[in-house]
């Protein structure tokens, strides 16, 4: 992705004013596939993580902070050095 080219897992979103945004996704049939061969849960399942998720920070009180901060921000839940990671973790 870092090179504009399509991601390969389906872990990458952009987060909008309207919510969710997968960015694009490399041979999107088989992203399935790939997920299970590393272990991960169908992309649909990811997805309704994550939309969980940010329904959550949307909430009074929810994470005003961060919503804040993440908005229209991309980011890989997976890479926990992400200062923008759902879990808050900062460089």
């Amino acid at each position: 992705m870092a090179k504009g080219e399509p991601q390969l897992y389906g872990t990458q979103v952009n987060l909008t004013p309207d919510g969710l945004v997968l960015l694009p996704i490399e041979d999107s049939l088989h992203v399935d596939e790939r997920r299970a061969a590393l272990g991960m849960p169908p992309l649909a399942a990811y997805r309704a993580l994550l939309e969980e998720a940010y329904r959550q920070a949307q909430k009074p009180g929810g994470g005003r902070r961060r919503r804040e901060r993440l908005k229209n921000e991309s980011f890989d839940p997976f890479d926990l050095t992400s200062p923008v990671h759902p879990r808050g973790v900062t460089k």
